[in-house]
């Protein structure tokens, strides 16, 4: 996966994506009543930076809630 890094930059990219992408399917499985994580998914799998902090906290919190 990340044999076509380059440089420094797009390893840092590469690892971040990869971050989002490990996150958001953790949350997706915690909370699945939460619509949006599928676009989010694909969008950090274009590197593009749709991961609003307003929408994890909510979806954080939906985590917690539903856990306890």
């Amino acid at each position: 996966m990340l044999a076509h890094i380059n440089d420094e930059r797009e390893l840092k990219i590469a690892l971040t994506g990869l971050l989002y992408r490990r996150c958001l399917r953790h949350l997706w499985l915690c909370a699945p009543g939460t619509e949006k994580l599928p676009e989010l998914l694909q969008a950090a799998d274009n590197r593009e930076r749709l991961i609003v902090p307003y929408l994890m906290k909510n979806i954080a919190y939906k985590v917690f809630i539903g856990r306890n």
